[in-house]
């Protein structure tokens, strides 16, 4: 997998940088392997959804995607790795996997996913090529408490981020991605105990970025949309997962010196709320409820309103419309 990504990364940056041809001997030289080895990574590549022009006696060209986020370089101090895979069932899964061998915080980030999940176990559709998919795995030495206000916390950086790219979100309680009324993202997060102690914590970051609908489930086409669907923009996909990175770090860093407190962020997402001071349905296990949305409390619990006029909180559940 090393040598496949080293070879994407060779293939983009010359195609970015001329949008010529490379020799495989050139290749070869560059990641001290064969020719033939050269051309075992390219055909596997090929056969996995990437598009690699091939020329006798000239050489390769890298076609689509050319904005693939397996080849970013890790500019950060919280994630000592990343895991770059083509295809995986989930990263999440993946993450937990790693976490035997890996002590540090890491990133997992993949192509394609294909059992991608949301929360309840909900299908995450994730082709290749059109999306970011990837995980956090934190090891944060913080109250158990606190670690759901993590959800609310990664909303705000993606929606920070993207703001970069001149894409304008709100965010939907507790963990949804939204243009306009259309889900763009997601946000899964995951925690494991040992004792009354955190082990490990990983959140599963979904954005359908160039995502076409006839790619989504036929029953969620029409509450599923793109970035590219929804406004559009063809943003590099490698650009916006490294504006999220930042964020994210910035972010974390500053919850984390702060024991968990959401600070600013509990503003900014109140800001961004989806439903804000609208009647929406709020739904906890069976029960149903008719309410209005009034915002967060300090601890990232949300506030709504009944039709009776009593303010609730709501610790877990989801927002319908």
């Amino acid at each position: 997998m090393i040598k496949k990504n080293q070879l994407l990364e060779v293939l983009r940056l010359f195609s970015d940088a001329k949008g010529n041809y490379l020799s495989g001997e050139e290749i070869g030289k560059r990641l001290k392997i064969s020719r033939t080895s050269v051309w075992k990574y390219i055909k596997s590549l090929q056969e996995t959804g990437f598009i690699i022009e091939g020329k006798t006696n000239i050489g390769y060209k890298f076609i689509f995607p050319t904005d693939t986020p397996l080849v970013i370089d890790l500019d950060t101090e919280l994630f000592k790795s990343t895991i770059a895979l083509i295809e995986t069932e989930s990263t999440n899964d993946i993450a937990k996997e790693f976490s035997k061998k890996l002590s540090e915080n890491f990133i997992v980030v993949a192509e394609k996913q294909t059992k991608g999940r949301g929360r309840r176990g909900r299908q995450w559709s994730s082709p290749f090529g059109t999306g970011l998919y990837f995980s956090l795995f934190l090891k944060p030495n913080l109250p158990v408490s606190v670690i759901p206000r993590l959800t609310i916390l990664a909303g705000v950086a993606v929606s920070e981020a993207l703001d970069k790219f001149g894409v304008e979100t709100k965010l939907k309680w507790p963990n949804d991605i939204m243009i306009g009324n259309k889900k763009v993202g997601g946000i899964l997060s995951e925690m494991s105990l040992e004792g009354n102690e955190i082990d490990y914590v990983i959140l599963g970051i979904g954005i359908n970025v160039h995502t076409d609908y006839d790619s989504f489930p036929d029953d969620f086409r029409d509450k599923a949309g793109s970035i590219r669907t929804e406004t559009g923009k063809s943003i590099s996909r490698r650009e916006l997962f490294k504006e999220i990175l930042k964020n994210l770090e910035s972010r974390y860093i500053e919850f984390y010196d702060k024991n968990g407190i959401l600070g600013e962020v509990r503003y900014i997402w109140e800001k961004r709320a989806y439903g804000l001071n609208e009647e929406v349905y709020i739904t906890t296990g069976e029960e149903k409820e008719n309410c209005k949305i009034l915002g967060l409390k300090e601890d990232g619990v949300l506030l709504v309103k009944t039709k009776e006029g009593k303010v609730k909180e709501v610790f877990a559940g989801e927002v319908l419309f």
